[in-house]
């Protein structure tokens, strides 16, 4: 998708662990180009997205298949 300095969060997937399928893209400061991370929901995002200031936000959808823009509710 061609996404650079991106925070991209994964969203739950139920018994499957869709996180687990790409947490080992992160480097080990996560400090990479693209960060993954687990979509907790508003509140943790937020502060997550804060600790990630600059960085584009994006969610992942397993189910879907799709990769969007992300925007707090």
């Amino acid at each position: 998708m061609g996404l650079h300095n991106a925070l991209l969060l994964v969203r739950p997937c139920g018994s499957l662990c869709c996180y687990c399928g790409v947490f080992w893209r992160n480097t080990p400061d996560l400090d990479g180009d693209i960060v993954y991370a687990q979509d907790l929901g508003p509140e943790k995002n937020r502060a997550l997205i804060a600790h990630y200031a600059g960085r584009s936000v994006y969610v992942a959808d397993f189910f879907q298949s799709t990769v969007e823009p992300y925007t707090l509710p």
